[in-house]
């Protein structure tokens, strides 16, 4: 997914890994920051309890992995291919 995942899916047991790796991938291709913030919330919502230490790291960063929306759609495209 990228580094910013990486550290935060660590701290999640193999199996679950992939289900919360798969949320985080619905909230990345969201069209805008609205649409992201729902499987965001549903991330924490579903994994928050059991996983506090890795969903703390991405409630921490929330306002960062979401500026990702403040840039134009093409240059988001443009991002999500390298």
């Amino acid at each position: 997914m990228g580094p910013m995942l990486t550290d935060e899916a660590k701290a999640l047991l193999p199996g679950v890994r992939i289900q919360a790796i798969a949320s985080m991938v619905r909230t990345r291709m969201a069209a805008t920051q609205v649409q992201a913030e729902k499987p965001f919330d549903r991330f924490v919502r579903d994994f928050g309890a059991k996983y506090l230490k890795a969903v703390a790291c991405l409630v921490k960063d929330r306002a960062v992995l979401l500026i990702f929306y403040d840039f134009l759609l093409e240059f988001r495209l443009a991002i999500l291919q390298i």
